[in-house]
């Protein structure tokens, strides 16, 4: 089974804790997080990591440098720094397929990082927002009622795969890779946090830089090693790419 979870943002208001005690019932997951206005659900092949009281992390998530090894924790100074900057520092400074959830002091900002590698959908109901792996877990918690949008089913065709929010279910929409949301809000509008262009590196004109060949090597090597397969992956400096057994 894929790994599932379930992201419940609220305002800490009255019935919290029944609507969660509710959620654990319906759906079967289990308790990874627990705040007054923030609880994450999660499967048991589902990582949940707690940076903190105020930031969780659903799925794998990887320091940027360095050996490739699955994080269990955070430094403090790490976790210090994705609350300064609502996350800014987990684009900067880690990779992975996660969403995360990182609370300030009036709002939370849910964040999904750029890879696509965790999917995440999310509605509104009983004034909390809940943000899941796949649309059936948000049918699942018995709140929300599917529907077709026949409209959308029209509009998905006519887009020819580009991205939307939108999903042919009716109040269900998808939050895109490396686009955050902030709850609450006043429109469900997505704000774009990564863009390729930010990690191209200026050559002056130049455009095959003489080291690039390296470092795409190294980056294969560090966050590769080896192959499903068992073979070692490296790449000389010319950029040819070479395996051996």
């Amino acid at each position: 089974m894929r790994p599932r979870y379930l992201l419940v943002v609220g305002d800490g208001s009255t019935g919290w804790t029944d609507l969660i005690e509710g959620l654990l019932q319906r759906t079967g997951l289990a308790l990874a997080f627990d705040h007054p206005r923030l609880a994450a659900l999660v499967s048991g092949d589902c990582r949940c990591l707690a940076a903190g009281e105020r930031v969780c992390i659903i799925g794998t998530l990887f320091r940027r440098h360095g050996p490739a090894e699955q994080l269990a924790s955070l430094d403090p100074s790490d976790i210090a720094a994705i609350q300064t900057n609502e996350g800014d520092a987990l684009l900067r400074s880690f990779w992975g397929g996660y969403v995360a959830a990182i609370m300030g002091e009036k709002s939370t900002r849910i964040l999904r990082d750029p890879s696509a590698g965790i999917s995440c959908y999310f509605a509104e109901a009983r004034g909390a927002i809940f943000f899941a792996s796949d649309a059936d877990l948000l049918v699942e918690t018995g709140l929300v009622v599917p529907d077709i949008d026949w409209g959308e089913v029209g509009r998905h065709f006519a887009r020819a795969g580009v991205p939307s929010p939108a999903t042919c279910l009716s109040g269900i929409s998808e939050l895109l890779p490396g686009f955050a949301i902030c709850v609450p809000w006043e429109a469900d509008e997505q704000l774009p946090c990564w863009s390729p262009w930010d990690h191209v590196e200026h050559s002056d004109g130049c455009s095959d830089p003489p080291d690039s060949g390296a470092t795409v090597g190294t980056l294969a090597v560090s966050n590769v090693g080896i192959s499903g397969r068992g073979q070692i992956i490296d790449m000389d400096q010319g950029g040819t790419l070479n395996a051996a057994l």
